[in-house]
């Protein structure tokens, strides 16, 4: 009896010690991908052309990859209305990809535009979120943001197409540099919360 009282005792410290490992190793894992995103956004940092090209080489070969994706659905699609459909899309994807494969220039200048263009649209509507909620307290803080994304829409259109040669880059490894830190910072504090909460486990020989 006393044998199975204590092997029931010894199974939740068991289990708790075991949970403990995977956080940390979960926040372990976590710090590294993190530290390799934040090392790749920084030199897409020092490196924003060959960012910006290695991002538009991306995009075109994956539009051609969905391309002829299409046109393997083509064969299975019900009808021949169903067909034409898969292959007008085949047709779309497979042009865009390789023009953006071909003409990396043309490629960056468009999606600089597209870039432009999503600022301007998020500052106006963070500003009409502002303009309505401006008897809130923090009203503030979304007409700064959206008056910023003005200003960056702004300031990417009038050095155009100069800019079509760094923005990209720039910004994609800014984003990257950010979710990497963001990573290491929530890996580190999984693994710190862990290790303060983690429970004493008894010895069963001399019950300490």
């Amino acid at each position: 009896m006393s044998t199975d009282t204590q092997a029931e005792s010894e199974m939740p410290a068991t289990s708790e010690v075991s949970l403990s490992n995977a956080l940390q190793n979960e926040g372990r894992t976590l710090m590294v991908v993190g530290g390799l995103l934040a090392v790749l956004g920084f030199g897409a940092l020092l490196f924003p052309l060959l960012s910006s090209l290695s991002v538009g080489l991306f995009f075109g070969a994956a539009l051609a990859v969905a391309g002829f994706a299409h046109v393997a659905h083509a064969f299975s699609a019900p009808g021949w209305k169903g067909a034409l459909g898969e292959i007008v899309l085949a047709v779309v994807f497979l042009v865009a990809g390789l023009v953006m494969l071909v003409n990396p220039v043309l490629t960056l200048a468009t999606l600089t535009l597209l870039i432009v263009s999503y600022f301007a649209v998020e500052g106006v509507v963070l500003l009409y979120f502002a303009w309505s909620l401006r008897s809130d307290r923090g009203w503030v803080w979304s007409a700064v943001s959206g008056a910023l994304s003005l200003a960056l829409a702004g300031l990417l259109f009038v050095g155009f197409p100069a800019t079509a040669a760094w923005a990209l880059g720039l910004l994609f490894g800014v984003n990257l540099l950010a979710t990497g830190l963001s990573m290491i910072v929530v890996g580190n504090g999984a693994r710190t919360t862990d290790v303060a909460s983690s429970p004493s486990v008894t010895r069963p020989d001399t019950g300490v």
